[in-house]
């Protein structure tokens, strides 16, 4: 096991424990088992650039902070939340139904 892969490992079991999921249903979605899931984060398995890829969107993360290129992922902060709505708010309304249209899918996606 490489310090990459350990890196990686770390990094897979902190999203996922920050996304509020279990080991179990990681390896569901990737479609292996817990075991291979508890190898994966402990970094004793590599884990293909694929199954990073799904569980970057199962956990809400971008894949460059498995990678290590992203130091941290964070939650949107209030000033976020408040910058986004002044932003709607300045729409028209045929932008902010393409802008529910959007959101729509992405919580169809999510939460499916």
């Amino acid at each position: 096991m490489s310090d990459f892969d350990k890196q990686v490992g770390k990094r897979l079991q902190l999203a996922r424990k920050h996304a509020g999921k279990s080991i179990v249903y990681g390896g569901q979605m990737v479609g292996v088992a817990e075991s291979t899931m508890r190898s994966y984060e402990s970094g004793q398995r590599p884990i293909s650039l694929e199954n990073l890829s799904i569980l970057s969107r199962v956990y809400n993360v971008d894949v460059d902070y498995f990678l290590g290129k992203q130091k941290e992922f964070r939650r949107p902060t209030q000033e976020d939340l408040e910058r986004f709505s002044r932003g709607i708010s300045r729409l028209d309304i045929t932008q902010k139904e393409k802008v529910f249209r959007v959101l729509n899918a992405v919580f169809d996606y999510v939460f499916e």
